[in-house]
């Protein structure tokens, strides 16, 4: 803090409270996989008259515990998770309180069900709580469009930020995301980041990166980088427009999360067993939204609403706990479980040794039904409600694939199109909302009573434009010292839509421009321009007049019959990814390894999907 805090006050403190909001810490990290010093063990020998160095082996797994030396080893890690709490993040949080400051961040491997251990906090739920916007952290491709080596261990992870935020009574979850991801991260890409996180409570976005330096190997430095010179991340702030609408929407009310899935953190101290994470995985794909609940969670909750059959910590109010295969569930945590069941609440247990009395044994969870009703084929696509005066209901495509599905809805609900901002009527027939969604995109059901004026669309009679021309307008370079923006000056060419790569050439990162004419019958009221598929930012212009960037699908614009005349001219000014270039550059061969980022392989692996690039279409117009 003297080093940071105290540094940042120094220069910028007449800034706290107004311009710097908050203080960000970062993975702050105990020693790990295992902390022991004198002072440690003599403290717990004072508190708990265990002399902890008996039972080393155990913790190293030299040797299997009893039920005895089990306990000892909870109450051993339950100690450590205090001390980390106590002496650094309640210090930082009462700084940050007395500097009008608020508190936030993320614990490390938050993604793994051990994390608590291999993240060296040895407590992440507990450790959150201290924050007043708890955290995750999503790097390196833990969360994308398909699974592989670099996934998050525990696909619902987010929840552990969302679940503390419920508990302490607070909307707001929040996601430091896309670090590692590599150049070619695509604004497609970021959106279902963002959106699976959104879909599991999360609500404040934080992006990452930005660049280490724009000179030397500091150019190498963790991927992306987000800057005016690189291509279409120069287009970030449509992005961002988009994120305040997803922010506001996923903060305007309370989650209506009814279930909670017990995080046996205590036997996890013991036996490090990850079962709970399949009943977790179980429920999403069943479209249930839940949230994770820990010893404490179950200890904060009043008598008075366990005998109503409500679970109720801060904002949250769980009238069904699922309980995973446990060994080292607290007795002060089975009795108040018995209440809550004993007071009409439900409690589900996918074990049966855990059963007791007014308990349910369920292993396949066939009990809970799913928060809304799909007709016909619902996999790939995910739930979550919002509670306000109305009633919010959230529908993410979780599949790469545009997809069609089919839900049951009570009345007439209005359709937010969160991607543009727009409010519509739905496809509703006999009671069935049919949906057609891009692949991670979201859409929000609005059950309101007032009415509210609605967007609606042009015209379907159909065309394609099928004669184009192309030409590069500005090539982005990695210079020997800096990175560099060069305007072109080569003549257009007839081209055929698709991969610019043939034209322009494979390490070409930039900006180029398609053009073609196209007629109208006068007079027309309007029409829907659609560019189809466009790898990956662009700006349409019709006569001259800009009609807006688009940054990820779909690639629509309405345009107003006073844009439009009889003889008609199209412009489509495409950005790609710098991959490209750094791809083929050859400006870094000189730094050696060490001076380079560790991830540059993985950011390089990762860049090569992003390689091709321009406006693919088909190009239609509807009129």
């Amino acid at each position: 803090m003297d080093s940071t805090h105290k540094k940042y006050e120094e220069y910028i403190g007449d800034l706290f409270g107004d311009t710097v909001t908050a203080v960000f810490c970062d993975e702050p990290t105990a020693p790990r996989p295992f902390a022991y010093r004198k002072e440690l063990a003599e403290e717990f020998l004072s508190r708990c008259g265990i002399d902890i160095r008996l039972y080393l082996p155990y913790f190293f797994n030299d040797v299997t515990p009893d039920e005895k030396v089990g306990e000892i080893m909870i109450q051993w890690f339950e100690f450590l998770s205090e001390i980390f709490c106590k002496n650094f993040l309640e210090k930082e949080k009462r700084w940050c309180e007395g500097h009008s400051l608020q508190f936030l961040g993320h614990m490390d491997k938050d993604d793994e069900p051990n994390g608590w251990l291999s993240g060296g906090n040895y407590g992440a739920m507990r450790a959150l709580k201290v924050m007043d916007v708890p955290g995750v952290d999503v790097i390196s491709r833990q969360i994308f469009w398909e699974r592989s080596e670099y996934s998050a261990k525990t696909s619902f992870f987010p929840r552990i930020a969302s679940s503390v935020a419920a508990q302490k009574g607070s909307r707001l979850a929040l996601t430091e995301s896309f670090a590692v991801y590599g150049n070619g991260l695509t604004f497609d890409q970021m959106r279902y980041v963002i959106n699976y996180q959104a879909m599991r409570g999360i609500n404040v976005f934080n992006p990452m990166l930005f660049s280490y330096g724009r000179r030397g190997f500091l150019r190498t430095g963790e991927l992306p980088h987000f800057a005016r010179s690189h291509a279409c991340y120069s287009d970030l702030g449509v992005f961002n427009r988009y994120l305040e609408r997803l922010s506001y929407l996923f903060s305007v009310g309370v989650r209506k999360t009814k279930v909670a899935l017990y995080f046996p953190q205590r036997d996890m101290y013991v036996t490090q067993e990850e079962c709970f994470v399949k009943i977790g995985e179980r429920l999403e794909k069943k479209k249930i939204p839940f949230d994770l609940i820990s010893d404490e969670t179950l200890r904060l909750a009043p008598e008075g609403e366990l005998e109503k059959g409500v679970l109720r910590v801060g904002s949250a109010a769980y009238v069904t706990v699922v309980l995973p295969p446990c060994r080292y569930l607290s007795k002060e945590g089975e009795e108040i479980l018995i209440k809550f069941a004993l007071g009409g609440g439900e409690v589900i247990c996918t074990d049966k040794e855990n059963v007791r009395d007014h308990y349910h044994y369920d292993p396949t969870l066939s009990r809970l039904l799913p928060a809304v009703t799909f007709i016909g084929d619902a996999d790939g696509f995910s739930v979550e409600e919002i509670q306000t005066k109305d009633r919010l209901l959230f529908i993410m495509n979780e599949t790469k694939e545009k997809k069609v599905c089919r839900v049951q809805t009570e009345g007439k609900p209005y359709l937010i199109d969160v991607t543009f901002g727009e409010i519509k009527k739905p496809d509703v027939a006999d009671g069935v909302c049919t949906l057609t969604l891009c692949g991670g995109e979201i859409v929000a059901l609005f059950y309101a009573e007032e009415r509210l004026p609605v967007f609606e669309p042009l015209g379907r009679t159909e065309r394609e434009l099928t004669s184009w021309t192309c030409r590069p307008k500005e090539r982005f370079f990695i210079a020997k010292e800096d990175f560099v923006t060069l305007c072109c000056h080569k003549k257009e060419r007839r081209v055929r839509l698709g991969d610019w790569r043939r034209y322009l050439g494979r390490g070409f990162s930039g900006r180029a421009e398609y053009l073609a004419t196209f007629d109208l019958p006068v007079p027309v009221n309007g029409l829907t321009l659609e560019l189809g598929d466009v790898k990956y930012t662009c700006e349409a212009f019709i006569g001259g007049v800009s009609l807006g960037v688009r940054v990820m699908p779909p690639y629509r614009y309405e345009v107003g019959a006073d844009l439009l005349q009889r003889h008609n001219q199209l412009v489509v000014s495409v950005k790609n990814t710098v991959a490209n270039e750094f791809r083929y550059t050859g400006a870094f061969r000189k730094y050696k390894k060490y001076q380079m980022t560790q991830y540059i392989k993985r950011e390089r692996k990762f860049q090569k999907s992003s390689l091709p690039s321009g406006l693919f279409g088909p190009v239609k117009i509807f009129f």
